[in-house]
């Protein structure tokens, strides 16, 4: 399974690293990710790979949390309209790591529900 992605890992949305200040503050949209490109599942692996080359292969097993809400690093104010339509996907892995994801983005939805039951769904 394939989509189109936008994400970003915890440390960089906690330095304000994954986003253009002036594009969220302007529009209230977080859709500045630092990472865009596509994700895929297979062979119980999670590959993200991004238009400037950087990837990530997560396995499935490494998986400790899946979430599909907003945080206290990810919140509702950086949406445009404070969430109304969707909101992000967090699973956390490895030694603690969060990563955020916008799977399937267009305009006023995403496929994040989606994506969270089939990841649920390998978890178990």
């Amino acid at each position: 399974m394939k989509n189109n992605v936008r994400w970003c890992y915890d440390h960089e949305l906690a330095n304000g690293g994954c986003l253009n200040v002036h594009s969220v503050s302007a529009s209230r949209s977080f859709l500045h990710y630092l990472h865009i490109g596509e994700i895929e599942i297979k062979n119980n692996h999670i590959t993200l790979r991004a238009l400037d080359e950087t990837s990530d292969s997560i396995p499935v097993s490494e998986i400790t949390d899946i979430y599909r809400g907003y945080d206290d690093l990810f919140t509702s104010a950086l949406t445009r309209p404070y969430g109304t339509f969707w909101s992000p996907l967090r699973f956390t892995y490895g030694q603690g790591r969060r990563i955020y994801l916008i799977v399937g983005y267009s305009i006023l939805w995403t496929k994040n529900k989606q994506w969270y039951t089939i990841i649920k769904d390998l978890l178990q």
